[in-house]
């Protein structure tokens, strides 16, 4: 046997360079594979929640309408009006989410 085949009790792929799959994964990589613990799944589903009202709380603290707001609100009084323009852009932007919000908020003041 050649002494060139074996490195001290190692495989022939370790003296060509090759690796076995697995054999160099780190233990950061191994963590990755497993899933998180509940408590770190509930706080990122609470930070999830909070941050959208944290980044728009001056919006909702003091709103009022501007400019394009109007044309907006109008499109949006009655259910069959939001459903046809739901998926139209509204200059240039796609928000049916903000859309289903506005009729939330028309609804919910009543007739203007």
């Amino acid at each position: 046997m050649d002494p060139r085949d074996k490195h001290e009790g190692g495989s022939d792929a370790a003296i060509a360079g090759e690796s076995t799959p697995g054999a160099g994964r780190s233990s950061v990589a191994a963590q990755w594979q497993r899933p998180a613990p509940g408590w770190v799944v509930a706080v990122l589903m609470a930070i999830a929640c909070v941050l959208p009202a944290w980044i728009l709380a001056d919006e909702l603290r003091e709103f009022s309408l501007r400019l394009d707001d109007f044309a907006y609100v109008s499109r949006s009084r009655d259910w069959p009006t939001t459903m046809r323009y739901l998926v139209v852009p509204h200059n240039t932007h796609f928000v049916p989410i903000f859309r289903l919000r506005t009729f939330g908020l028309v609804s919910w003041a009543g007739r203007l």
